[in-house]
């Protein structure tokens, strides 16, 4: 009996499987009489053009198995198509925005601001796929469906490497991604004051704001801090300068930090550092200023507070018709009056203890018995005594230090254009004055270790003595 007078030919739709089954009639049962070769069933399909995917091992089933073969039975399968895959982005950075608020939460910290530095990678360029053409069990080619590119090229500060195809900033801020293009943004951007929608700002590059920063909120950046408006008790942090257009309302709180420059139209009880310089449009009222090149405030009056400076400083006036106690102290890094002052007393007393510890000593050494407690109080009196010595050396490196560092302050001076009321006190390293008397027009400085004011003649903008 012939393979095709018991079985017939299921083929699918898409010509991709062939299925074996009984010509009505037949049954499994019927295969144990039959004795077909490979060959007749494998003629057998290709009678039925079918010339591709032919399953051995369900042939070799049909052959010899008999009945027990079960039906119906897939002979031959094709290969289907396998469409390319579409071209993708990876992403290599965190561009989540929430913060965590769990437990020590401020409630100020409102947003994340996805950023990164220069160097690191940004994304991947993943290509598309070609795909893989299938086959038909009649020997035909189903052609794959090529997958689509994905386009994406770099923007602002941002470099293509083709070599990995992986796109990398050149420079640290916010990454943003365009329509078609990626960006790294090196400007933080505020259109309005700062308040709680919008929160504290940690940010890598320069913060413009375009409004007010209200009191306890945090603005820090690596590069500049650019403010339209006024600062009030709100502490701010900039690696480069702070530029504020208004003013600083501080309250006696809150910090205005510059590793650069500052810029300010005003400062009331505020509290604000300098790297190099502090440059006031109008005046410093009750402030705490310190800057480790100049102080600036040609336009207005200094009155109360403290400011610190490493060389020079001028002024429209200092002080005011109520004597208001105001303390200006020239000297770069912690050098002043006050330090010196205190570093002169620790070595005053460490000599004093020295001189006691001496007399203990000797006493111990005289004595007559030399019971176990005695020798034990000499020992610890010896201890004492090498540590004090130690910290007296320290002291005098100290002071020596603060000596040198005075010798920098020769070309130091504090120029009051206008007027400098009684009660300002004036000091250069280690040297102190307290003015009791109005001046106008004049220059303090030191001259031959001592304080010097200088009366001047303004002409134009040149100082003259």
């Amino acid at each position: 009996m012939q393979v095709q007078q018991v079985f017939k030919l299921d083929i699918s739709e898409a010509n991709m499987i062939a299925t074996l089954s009984f010509h009505e009639g037949y049954t499994a049962t019927v295969l144990d009489d039959c004795s077909w070769t490979q060959e007749d069933v494998t003629r057998f399909l290709f009678n039925h053009h079918i010339t591709f995917g032919h399953i051995q091992a369900n042939i070799r089933k049909l052959v010899h198995f008999g009945s027990k073969n079960t039906f119906p039975m897939v002979i031959a399968k094709g290969k289907k198509k396998l469409d390319g895959e579409d071209g993708r982005i990876h992403y290599y950075y965190d561009d989540c925005t929430e913060v965590d608020r769990s437990h020590g939460w401020n409630f100020r910290e409102v947003m994340r601001i996805p950023m990164v530095t220069e160097g690191d990678c940004l994304a991947e360029l993943i290509p598309s796929t070609e795909g893989e053409d299938g086959i038909t069990i009649q020997n035909q080619v189903v052609k794959a469906k090529p997958g689509k590119p994905s386009f994406i090229e770099e923007g602002e500060n941002v470099a293509f490497d083709a070599t990995d195809n992986c796109f990398y900033a050149k420079a640290e801020g916010q990454v943003r991604f365009g329509v078609s293009s990626i960006h790294v943004h090196t400007v933080f951007e505020v259109k309005e004051d700062i308040s709680y929608k919008i929160g504290n700002i940690d940010f890598l590059g320069t913060v413009i704001i375009h409004g007010d920063v209200p009191t306890g909120f945090t603005i820090k950046a690596t590069g500049d801090i650019k403010v339209f408006g006024l600062i009030e008790s709100a502490n701010l942090q900039a690696k480069g300068s702070i530029y504020i257009s208004e003013g600083v309302v501080g309250a006696k709180k809150g910090q205005v930090i510059a590793k650069e420059n500052i810029y300010a139209g005003y400062v009331n009880q505020g509290n604000i550092e300098a790297g190099n310089g502090i440059y006031i449009e109008q005046s410093i009222l009750h402030s705490t200023c310190s800057a480790q090149m100049e102080i600036i405030c040609e336009k207005g009056s200094v009155i109360g507070g403290h400011l610190s400076t490493g060389f020079k400083m001028e002024a429209r006036d200092v002080g005011n018709r109520l004597h208001t106690s105001t303390t200006i102290s020239f000297g770069k890094g912690n050098v002043g009056y006050d330090s010196y002052k205190k570093l002169e007393q620790e070595k005053a007393q460490l000599i004093e203890n020295l001189r006691r510890m001496k007399v203990l000593q000797f006493k111990l050494k005289e004595s007559n018995t030399k019971t176990k407690n005695t020798l034990l109080t000499l020992h610890k009196v010896n201890n004492s005594y090498q540590k004090t010595e130690k910290q007296l050396q320290s002291i005098n490196r100290s002071i020596h230090s603060y000596t040198e560092a005075c010798n920098e302050l020769d070309d130091a001076y504090l120029y009051v254009k206008g007027n400098m009321h009684p009660n300002t006190i004036v000091s250069f390293g280690k040297y102190k004055q307290t003015i009791d008397t109005l001046y106008t027009s004049i220059v303090l400085k030191i001259e031959q270790n001592d304080i010097s004011l200088v009366p001047l003649e303004q002409k134009g903008d040149t100082i003259q003595a």
